[in-house]
């Protein structure tokens, strides 16, 4: 069997990682997270294929969920969680326990993952776990943190948009019914309410107001020229006119 991979070429080689008695699979390109125990594989305790200073039951065909800390008899302490590398777990001597605990001698606040839920993560705040908790989405980084009274506040503010929100529809419609003229009175008693709306007709009458024209007349007054005819009489010429003495 080959010991090292030749790009293109899949296949199972000794595990990249150290442990012994494990193969991982090689898919031309690069080593998967698919181990199993070299030789005839034959069911029995192996190194864990993720965990150091632990092992894991293999039963000939698969690995199985039993694991514990090395050795014939190990002590009870704190381990590696057999389940995820960035937490440590506390062996009572026989079995695992719920106690948890991020790993390193220090761990320092953060987000790790939740020992309970494997699909979430949750936070330690340098002493303990707190009740902090997120969505473990790969590729992203778990929400900020909000206190009660954020919480608090932001559901206030909400509920006061949605009250002016109200508030301002009412308004509308109080404005368009006195518009249209229409009064909601409502009655209530103890054990009928009775909502009465009355709509108060409006008669308008239109007066014909008419206008009589008279016509003005205007008389003027006639002018009458009278000619006054003069005669000029002419008196008889002396001259001419000789009345002739008697004798």
């Amino acid at each position: 069997m080959a010991t090292t991979p030749v790009p293109g070429q899949p296949g199972w080689f000794p595990d990249p990682t150290g442990r012994p008695g494990l193969e991982r699979y090689f898919d031309g390109n690069r080593f998967v997270d698919r181990t199993q125990p070299a030789g005839d594989g034959s069911p029995g305790w192996y190194p864990h294929p993720v965990q150091d200073g632990l092992v894991r039951y293999w039963d000939g065909s698969a690995w199985t969920r039993d694991s514990r800390p090395e050795g014939a008899a190990p002590a009870a302490g704190w381990y590696p969680d057999p389940v995820h590398t960035q937490l440590l777990r506390r062996w009572s001597g026989s079995r695992w326990t719920d106690d948890t605990r991020p790993a390193g001698d220090n761990p320092t606040p953060g987000w790790y993952p939740d020992a309970r839920d494997a699909d979430r993560l949750r936070y330690w705040d340098g002493i303990d776990w707190t009740k902090r908790t997120a969505p473990m989405v790969p590729g992203s980084e778990p929400p900020p943190h909000r206190s009660h009274v954020a919480s608090i506040l932001l559901a206030v503010f909400v509920l006061v948009v949605i009250g002016a929100l109200f508030l301002g529809i009412g308004a509308v419609r109080d404005e368009r019914n006195g518009a249209d003229g229409t009064t909601t009175s409502s009655t209530t008693t103890s054990s009928t309410t009775t909502t009465t709306t009355e709509r108060e007709a409006t008669t308008t009458t239109e007066r014909t107001t008419t206008t009589t024209t008279r016509p003005t007349t205007t008389t003027r007054p006639s002018t009458s020229t009278t000619s006054t005819s003069t005669s000029t009489t002419a008196a008889p010429d002396a001259s001419t006119s000789t009345t002739a003495a008697g004798p």
